[in-house]
């Protein structure tokens, strides 16, 4: 361990990361007197794509990956790179769709396909959800920052919620959407800089320790598993949690207001559709360095003298336990890493706190004017915003009190279990609506109530107070979107006629013959517009090595569909 003397350096880091990030955030709201509106001037689609990858990054995320990969294995990797193979489902259904109607996310078609009141009531629950999410995302930061200070009271941890809190809200408060995505552009790469710094010191700590021994990763069963595969209700399996992540994804790009809000950052959906893609990137090269980053915590302290991983996953030095799985990542920045690099590698985490909570709190916002204060003029607009971040970020504050008060314990499955609460019902309500023609606002309410019921009786027999064998929380989200969907399913069964005006209704099936010509639009210009990048990219490394010019067999094909002409400003 590094010595305690000039730990002052690195709070002073802190501290001015602190500062910088209110102070961009005071300069940007008084540039300009007036809040410029989010889809005013066209975001670069990098920048949104970057964006949206630090919005779906929390500091759950953060910690609690490694944290899983220090303490299990590399199962849960295949639910996070879920994104990346429904990436092109995103692209050339969904966004095409969106662009015709004019819309932002499917939860727009339920005031249409159902009515008006059960659209409020899943975004009241989505208020809910979203501050229990953003009370989480205070939460463990703080509880890793108060781990790090040696104290034989807990008395910090609140102070560290306040600050996290207060200053976040602040600069949410200060910020105006298309703000918020700069500053998330910003954020990510200090989380991929904090990362890569991390890595690279443990492996030349473990290089010098001798603990690089990768033949002993596999023996262990650090990387994967015969038994991942196997089904069973007690523990996950990686078909199970390939299902459940797919509902969450569906319901995040989809759904949730804090990504699908960036697809009006550009006009273009070409644009969007490029920012997905950068965001699919992100999230594979990403998702492996977190689990990199766990194996090597485990390879370094299971060989570094005085230290011992402990059966319950946690870590011992000296015979007197430091920190559970969760807090590894802190514990070893903080302590392993030398002054100032500790400063750098916990800004990380704190950036991807706060890149989520901002757009969090910006959706809430979004969420409350388009679905409770829909007649209202802009200046009562700002100030509902204002009003509803502020409201929002001090019960989420209270909400981490109570949670630090609690000692909550393992973060990362019981985030799941309470997320399947929410997207699980949410995502079966959706697509019944747009795959049922008898399903009618009473069955939506019915599969609604039951599939939330359902979800609460696998979160109490997953929960450890009860004795026996525990359901685990992987399957809360499967097991709500098949009761959602399937008692909907029988109670508009016994019906025999369709809803009425549905093919009105059910505006992302049956649209027009216009809007599907437009749908079809959309979806060749991102084929060409992708073909014609591959067609210059070609173009330019082939003029490398041959100074004349090059003929391509496709480019009149090209020329004749005028892309030249479209894309290349």
């Amino acid at each position: 361990m590094k010595n305690s003397k000039y730990f002052w350096v690195d709070w002073l880091i802190i501290a001015l990361y602190f500062a910088i990030i209110f102070s961009v955030c005071v300069v940007m709201k008084y540039r300009k007197k007036k809040h410029p509106s989010s889809n005013e001037k066209e975001i670069p689609n990098k920048v949104v794509g970057f964006s949206i990858y630090a919005t779906g990054l929390s500091s759950i995320t953060f910690l609690s990956v490694p944290g899983t990969a220090f303490s299990d294995d590399w199962m849960f990797a295949f639910g996070n790179l879920t994104i990346c193979f429904l990436t092109p489902l995103l692209i050339y259904f969904f966004l095409p769709l969106f662009k015709s109607l004019s819309c932002q996310s499917l939860f727009e078609n339920i005031s249409k396909r159902y009515n008006l009141s059960l659209k409020r009531t899943l975004a009241f629950f989505y208020l809910l959800y979203n501050i229990f999410k953003i009370s989480l995302m205070i939460y463990l930061p703080a509880s890793s920052l108060s781990l790090i200070i040696e104290s034989k009271t807990d008395d910090y941890i609140y102070l560290f919620i306040i600050i996290v809190g207060v200053v976040t809200i602040m600069y949410s408060y200060l910020s105006n959407f298309k703000q918020i995505v700069w500053i998330n552009f910003f954020q990510t790469f200090l989380i991929i800089a904090s990362l890569t710094i991390t890595v690279m010191f443990l492996i030349v700590g473990s290089a010098k320790i001798n603990a690089l021994d990768f033949n002993e990763f596999i023996s262990e069963g650090k990387f994967l598993k015969s038994s991942n595969w196997l089904f069973s209700l007690t523990s996950a399996s990686i078909p199970i949690i390939l299902i459940s992540e797919m509902i969450n994804t569906i319901y995040l790009y989809g759904c949730s207001k804090d990504i699908t809000q960036h697809y009006i950052s550009n006009r273009k959906v070409v644009d969007t559709s490029e920012s997905l893609k950068t965001n699919g990137i992100i999230v594979f090269f990403m998702v492996i360095l977190f689990y990199v980053l766990g194996s090597l915590l485990w390879t370094f302290f299971k060989h570094k003298s005085g230290y011992e991983i402990n059966s319950d996953h946690t870590l011992s030095y000296n015979g007197e336990v430091v920190c559970d799985s969760d807090n590894i990542v802190t514990y070893y920045m903080w302590h392993v890493l030398p002054v100032g690099v500790s400063a750098i590698a916990l800004i990380g985490m704190l950036a991807a706190s706060q890149s989520s909570i901002s757009s969090s709190l910006n959706s809430i916002s979004e969420i409350i004017i388009k679905n409770f204060l829909v007649n209202t003029n802009e200046r009562t607009k700002v100030l509902i915003r204002n009003f509803s971040i502020s409201i929002s970020g001090v019960f989420a504050i209270v909400l981490s009190l109570a949670f630090a008060g609690l000692g909550i314990g393992d973060i990362f499955p019981f985030f799941i279990s309470i997320s399947g609460f929410y997207s699980a019902p949410m995502v079966g309500i959706v697509l019944l609506g747009l795959f049922s023609k008898k399903a009618n606002t009473i069955d939506a309410y019915l599969g609604l109530s039951f599939g939330l019921s359902v979800c609460f009786i696998t979160w109490i027999f997953s929960c450890k107070f009860i004795p026996g064998q525990h359901i685990n929380e992987i399957y809360i989200p499967t097991l709500g979107l098949i009761s959602t969907s399937l008692i909907s399913l029988i109670t508009s069964s016994c019906r025999k006629n369709p809803v009425e005006n549905y093919q009105d209704r059910n505006i992302f099936i049956c649209f027009n013959k216009t809007q599907k010509k437009e749908f079809k639009d959309t979806q060749l210009d991102i084929f060409y517009h992708a073909r014609y990048k591959e067609y210059k990219f070609f173009r330019k490394t082939y003029n490398l090595f041959v100074k004349n010019k090059v003929e391509i067999l496709n480019y009149e094909k090209y020329k004749q569909k005028k892309i030249k002409h479209k894309y290349e400003s």
